[in-house]
């Protein structure tokens, strides 16, 4: 945890030791390993097992997310994807407050895509602005819009949502979260629209663990004109699709 704050405590130069004491006790570290078991319609109809491996490092300067995926199904079909996301407060950076209205922070957000498939690998750069917002109903909500520098193919821009919130239904603990992202058109690929909520338990509860260790439940993913492809043909390449969820934190 320590080490993923360090990049942000060196960007303020003569930092004292009550302003370093007080990053340390906003900074906060997760590590979780999902397994999910479903279908990917587009790439394969095959069942496929999808592990991901995500981290989350946060403090009072900005967050950095990492996340390791490999797609499997029973033909020995594989992909892998790696996404590495920084976003840095202007606010706190700044000293100043960029609250308004809804509205409760600015960032600087950066996204780093690695991507292997069979006959297509890919490496994109996407640079842009992100804004933390307050949400009735929620416990964050968070946009990004980038302008996506792709390896492979003309530049688009990408606009992303995450959101999520943690409730009680009876003596359970649910969590909803997830993402949607959609990108634009180019002369090369179609818009794209992907919105994908997670809706998990705390079973780790059942056994004595401590609160979020272990939590079960179910993804679905709709995806339409998945990875920007449209009107090829034999192939749908609208995705629907439910995958069973299990997530252990590592810490």
């Amino acid at each position: 945890m320590a080490a993923a704050c360090l990049p942000w405590l060196l960007l303020s130069p003569g930092a004292g030791a009550e302003e370093l004491e007080d990053a340390a006790s906003q900074a906060w570290s997760s590590t979780a390993l999902s397994v999910l078991h479903g279908k990917a319609e587009v790439v394969s109809d095959e069942a496929v097992w999808n592990y991901r491996l995500e981290h989350l490092s946060s403090d009072h300067r900005g967050m950095v997310f990492v996340l390791l995926e490999h797609l499997r199904d029973n033909r020995d079909y594989e992909e892998s994807y790696m996404e590495l996301v920084g976003r840095l407060s202007l606010g706190n950076l700044s000293g100043r407050k960029l609250s308004v209205g809804p509205v409760s922070d600015v960032h600087l957000a950066f996204t780093e895509e690695l991507g292997r498939a069979p006959d297509y690998d890919f490496n994109n750069h996407l640079y842009g602005l992100g804004l933390d917002i307050a949400v009735p109903g929620l416990d964050y909500f968070q946009t990004n819009v980038f302008y996506a520098d792709n390896e492979y193919g003309q530049a688009d821009v990408r606009l992303e949502l995450v959101y999520g919130r943690v409730f009680e239904l009876g003596n359970q603990v649910l969590i909803i979260d997830g993402l949607a992202d959609w990108s634009s058109a180019e002369a090369d690929k179609a818009a794209s629209f992907r919105f994908n909520p997670q809706l998990r338990m705390d079973v780790g509860r059942w056994w004595g663990l401590p609160p979020r260790s272990i939590e079960a439940g179910i993804e679905y993913s709709w995806w339409h004109n998945k990875y920007g492809l449209k009107n090829i043909a034999g192939l749908d390449t609208d995705e629907s699709a439910v995958s069973l969820l299990l997530m252990v934190y590592l810490q």
